[in-house]
Formats: structure tokens, sequence, C-alpha cells
């Protein structure tokens, strides 16, 4: 596989920044897997450390869609301070919608403004740079992207 867009030493993959990544889009050190934010993931879609599993926040987590640390079992998925009778994977199965909102993107050079390149300097080198964005700043453009059938699907949520 080509190292493209790389920042960082020992990285195989697209677009890492950090160290020892494998997979694309990490950001932070030792990441296996693809898309993870943080320090020592393995799986995809981490953000925090340690976590082995798929889409977890916090810490040391090992089964899937966790938030927090230490855990070994599924979650309920809460929404609106409710719990629902679905764990987070069934949720994320029957309700997609999440998985378009982005904490960083990957701008290229010639997508970039000229404040992003002055304050962004190895875009020279990386022929762009990781774009990070609040998980607030991600709603708002997912929101304004969104179809309406996206949006449909968010309003009539249980």
């Amino acid at each position: 596989m080509d190292s493209n867009n790389n920042t960082g030493n020992r990285n195989t993959g697209y677009w890492n920044t950090g160290d020892n990544n494998t997979g694309n889009w990490n950001t932070g050190n030792r990441n296996t897997g693809d898309w993870n934010t943080g320090n020592w993931n393995t799986g995809n879609r981490n953000t925090g450390n340690r976590n082995t599993g798929n889409w977890n926040t916090g810490y040391w987590n090992t089964a899937n869609y966790c938030t927090g640390a230490f855990n070994t079992k599924p979650q309920k998925m809460v929404l609106f301070n409710q719990e629902l009778d679905m764990t987070v994977e069934e949720f994320y199965a029957q309700y997609s919608i999440y998985a378009c909102i982005r904490l960083t993107d990957w701008i290229f050079e010639e997508d970039m403004t000229e404040e992003e390149k002055e304050t962004n300097a190895t875009y020279k080198t990386t022929g762009g740079y990781l774009r990070k964005q609040t998980f607030h700043e991600a709603c708002k453009l997912w929101w304004s992207e969104a179809d309406e059938e996206e949006k449909n699907k968010f309003l009539t949520l249980p």
C-alpha cells in the first residue's frame, strides 16, 4: 500500500498524523485501524486512548460503541438523557445518520484557505492538513450538508 499525506514516523496508510499508525485517517500514536483519534487504539473510529474495538470514546474499552473506561459489554443507547431498549450498536445499525458526523477532515491543499495555509505550513509537504473540529461544529456541518431524508431520520429518533 502506498503511504500518502502522512505526518510522523513509521505510518502505513493514508492521511496519518502521529507515529506508528496503521490504517487511514489516524491522529495520534500507535493506532491500528481507521479514523482513530488518540493513542494506542486498535479498531476503527475510536476517540480516546487504548481502546480495542470500534466506535469507542474514552479509555481502555474492549467492547464496541462504549463511552467511558474499562467497558467490556455493549452499552444501551441513550438519547436525550433517556436509555433506549437497544444497544448502541443496534441503534447505529438502524439509524446510521451519525456515521457522517466527522471530527476530523483531510483538507487538500487546493481546498485550503490562505489562513489555513498560513497556520498549517506542513501542507507544502503533505499536500494538505487534518482539520479538527468540535463535536458541535461537526454536527452543524453535518446538518448543513444533510438531505431532507437524513434530517427526517434525525427528527424522528425514538
